[in-house]
């Protein structure tokens, strides 16, 4: 997760300081198990990641929240992750967040 969000780095600079939340979806998988990583985060956390010359302490963290196991064996919990993640990509490409 930190190597995904060091690549946003160029971006920073169109970031403001201020109470934006920003989130990641992360899907992983362990053999036969699906699982979600939601991540946020904000601007100031962006910074601290990418900003080796940093003067301050960055008073802001990421918060991961896992999601899971969905078993790819059971039908039925294919069809959860299934709709779950067609949810999240509808909220993405409308522009918005997905609150979990």
């Amino acid at each position: 997760m930190l190597s995904w969000l060091s690549a946003m780095g160029h971006l920073k600079h169109k970031m403001r300081k201020s109470l934006l939340r920003f989130r990641r979806l992360l899907i992983s998988q362990n053999r036969h198990e699906i699982y979600l990583v939601i991540a946020e985060y904000d601007a100031e956390y962006i910074d601290y990641v990418t900003n080796p010359n940093r003067d301050q302490k960055c008073e802001s963290f990421i918060q991961m929240n896992e999601f899971g196991p969905w078993d790819i064996s059971n039908a039925k919990d294919v069809e959860d992750i299934a709709s779950i993640i067609l949810a999240v990509t509808l909220q993405f490409s409308r522009g918005k967040e997905p609150h979990p």
